[in-house]
């Protein structure tokens, strides 16, 4: 059985966790601080929305200023998680929120 994510964050473009839900216990915000690290090592690079690092899987979308981002120590199914990062998105400029 696939797991899912294990906490969903929205940060700020300098890295600040602006909110954050912990769904299974099993990370931190210590990951967000890990995930934009590894995203400012990797500036020059073409951005891949999925990153491993320590154990952690981070799949993430930049919109505007905001990255949305989740992580999961379980094996999820990147596509469907990238869909929910962008349904949110399209929840949010539709004026609902």
């Amino acid at each position: 059985m696939a797991g899912a994510a294990s906490a969903l964050f929205l940060l700020d473009i300098k890295g600040q966790v602006l909110v954050w839900r912990d769904f299974r216990g099993d990370v931190s915000s210590v990951q967000a601080e890990r995930f934009f690290t590894k995203l400012l090592e990797k500036e020059g690079d073409p951005q891949d929305p999925v990153a491993y690092d320590n154990g952690v899987t981070y799949m993430f979308i930049q919109h505007n200023n905001v990255y949305l981002m989740t992580a999961s120590r379980q094996n999820c199914n990147a596509a469907s998680i990238l869909l929910f990062l962008h349904r949110v998105v399209d929840v949010s400029d539709t004026g609902i929120c």
